[in-house]
């Protein structure tokens, strides 16, 4: 990333760990989520290899959710009928 660009944009959102870390204190319950990307990127080595790892991550996240939708699509069919 262009480093005026970068400037930019720390100054207009401010810093991204300040972010990340205020994003947790006002909502604890992601900050073991977080402990966790940290965990798994710190010893994930090169570049590829984090970016492998951030995908494992939410594609994890995302069939979790999947999972999640289809018991309350089968709750509230059963409820509906």
């Amino acid at each position: 990333m262009n480093l005026t660009i970068r400037k930019n944009l720390i100054q207009e959102y401010g810093h991204p760990e300040q972010q990340l870390k205020a994003l947790c204190r006002t909502n604890p319950q992601l900050a073991a989520y977080q402990q966790e990307i940290d965990f798994y990127l710190c010893h994930a080595g090169s570049a590829e290899n984090r970016m492998a790892v951030l995908r494992f991550l939410v594609e994890s996240r995302l069939t979790e959710l999947h999972r999640h939708l289809a018991e309350l699509t089968n709750l509230i069919g059963r409820t509906c009928k």
